[in-house]
């Protein structure tokens, strides 16, 4: 009887275990701000994920900061169960588990002085007789890996858009490229810019996603992709971000 009435208080105490998850970021504004270990990480992608956790039934998310590869690692080595923002390859599309519906359709774009000669870009024949600043390893879309680009090239670090929208305003490149223009519209607020237009590029978006490791995947996926679908309902994380971008 004694074995009985434990199994019972086992089954009993099981739903009020708190359900968590560790939740993989890097720095990418505006969408993932890092702060230092004593204060909370910011974003807009962070405070859309923290509605779909409620909505997942999940009672604490742990986001963790790394660099960039260093988080690709830790998803693949199941010490993080997902990593907030992650773009789709073949390769990881093997090691990871990807929702159905993508997270965040990014549009790329440029900075560009006030006198930039074109207001709109076409084809990949419009931007060929410029100099473009561009981030060391970078995601370029199809239309940037034109091997005739002329490319200004950024070591990664910590003042690597200060050099950028330098380089910019003393007119020793004419634009500046990231993957997601509101990326540098961001930047270029908080550095204090206010004298750059921004020109997005004809491609497709680029689709970004929330990925789970192998194992993670069989405990959070469903419930993921369901609430995502929720979510989107009453709020699309581009009408996230397109709100607050209005109010920057």
């Amino acid at each position: 009887m004694k074995i009985i009435g434990l199994m019972l208080l086992t089954l009993v105490c099981l739903p009020l275990q708190a359900k968590e998850i560790k939740v993989g970021i890097f720095y990418l504004g505006p969408h993932m701000i890092v702060k230092s270990e004593d204060r909370e990480h910011q974003g807009y992608a962070i405070t859309h994920f923290k509605d779909i956790a409620s909505k997942m039934s999940i009672d604490k998310v742990t986001f963790m900061a790394f660099p960039f590869p260093r988080m690709v690692y830790a998803l693949e080595h199941n010490q993080i169960d997902a990593a907030l923002l992650l773009a789709k390859n073949s390769q990881r599309s093997e090691r990871f588990v990807y929702p159905e519906e993508p997270y965040y359709r990014t549009t790329p774009g440029i900075a560009v002085r006030e006198d930039f000669p074109l207001s709109s870009i076409e084809t990949i024949e419009d931007i060929l007789p410029f100099t473009i600043g561009i981030t060391a390893k970078v995601y370029r879309t199809p239309m940037m890996r034109d091997e005739r680009i002329k490319y200004d090239r950024v070591a990664s670090g910590k003042q690597i858009y200060k050099q950028h929208f330098s380089k910019l305003e003393a007119r020793r490149i004419d634009a500046i490229y990231l993957p997601d223009v509101e990326g540098l519209k961001y930047e270029a607020d908080k550095l204090g810019y206010d004298q750059f237009r921004y020109m997005t590029l004809p491609e497709l978006p680029t689709l970004v996603y929330t990925v789970f490791s192998k194992e993670s995947a069989k405990v959070y996926l469903e419930d993921y992709q369901d609430a995502l679908r929720q979510q989107n309902l009453s709020l699309t994380y581009e009408e996230l971000v397109e709100s607050e971008s209005d109010g920057m």
